[in-house]
C-alpha cells in the first residue's frame, strides 16, 4: 500500500490507512511472496483504480506463486477492459497492469473461487454499470461482508449464488474489525489438542458459516 502512495501507520494493534490522492504515475512493482489473496484481488483493483496513461504497476511473487494460475482472474477482468498483460509466461506472474476504463459484465465462474469472486466485484467498483458473478456458492464470503459493512449495495440472488454490484461506486473512510483468522489459530489449537492437559484459549477467531469446517 505504502508503495502505491498509501500512508500507513501501525499503533498498538491499529492499522490505519490513508489513501494516495492519486494514482502513481510511474512504474510500481508490488512482491506478493506467496499470498494468492494479494496477487489476485491487487489485479482486480489496480484494474480500475490506475489512471489511464501511467506507467503501470507490476505484481510479482515467490517462485510457488509464480506457478499458480491467474488466467482465471485476469480473462474476466480483460473482457471488462482490463489492461493486463504477462510479463513473462503467459498466464502466470509476473503480470503488468495499467489503468484502463471498465465496463461491467456478466461472469459465470467454472470453478468457485472467493479470491477471483472478491477480484471480479472490486473492480466492479469502478466500472460503469453491473458487474455481476455467478458460481461462486459456497466460498468465503468476506467480501460480501465487507461490502456490506461499507454500506455498498451487493445484490445477491440465492438460488443462482449470483452477486451484483452496479458501478461506478466508491465508499468513504470507515473503520474495521479484522477477525482472526482459522487457519493461523488452527496450529495452537492442534498442538493443544495432541497434548494431554492443555489447553489454548483464540480470542476473536471467525466463525462465520464458510469458515467453520
Amino acid at each position: 500500500m505504502q508503495a502505491l502512495g498509501a500512508v500507513v501507520a501501525l499503533d498498538d494493534g491499529v492499522l490505519k490507512i490513508s489513501p494516495p490522492a492519486r494514482p502513481p504515475v510511474g512504474p510500481v512493482t508490488i512482491d506478493c511472496g506467496n499470498s494468492g489473496t494479494t496477487a489476485r484481488l491487487l489485479t482486480g483493483l489496480l484494474a480500475g483504480w490506475l489512471a489511464p496513461g501511467c506507467s503501470g504497476v507490476v505484481l510479482i511473487g515467490d517462485p510457488s506463486l509464480s506457478r499458480r494460475p491467474m488466467n482465471r482472474v485476469v480473462e474476466p477482468l480483460q473482457a471488462m477492459g482490463a489492461d493486463i498483460t504477462w510479463v513473462s509466461e503467459p498466464g502466470y506472474l509476473p503480470l503488468k497492469i495499467r489503468g484502463a476504463r471498465l465496463v461491467g459484465a456478466a461472469h459465470d465462474l467454472k470453478v468457485a473461487s472467493a479470491q477471483v469472486k472478491s477480484a471480479l466485484l472490486v473492480a466492479g467498483l469502478f466500472a460503469q454499470g453491473t458487474t455481476s458473478v455467478t458460481g461462486a456458492g459456497g466460498s468465503r464470503d468476506h467480501t460480501e461482508k465487507i461490502f456490506h459493512s461499507l454500506g455498498i449495495t451487493l445484490e445477491e440472488e440465492t438460488e443462482s449464488t449470483k452477486l451484483s454490484v452496479r458501478g461506478p461506486v466508491r465508499p468513504g473512510a470507515f473503520d474495521f474489525r479484522v477477525p482472526g483468522d482459522p487457519s493461523s489459530a488452527a496450529f495452537f489449537q492442534v498442538a493443544a489438542a495432541l497434548v494431554p492437559g492443555s489447553k489454548v484459549s483464540v480470542e476473536g477467531q471467525s466463525i462465520n458459516y464458510t469458515r467453520t469446517g
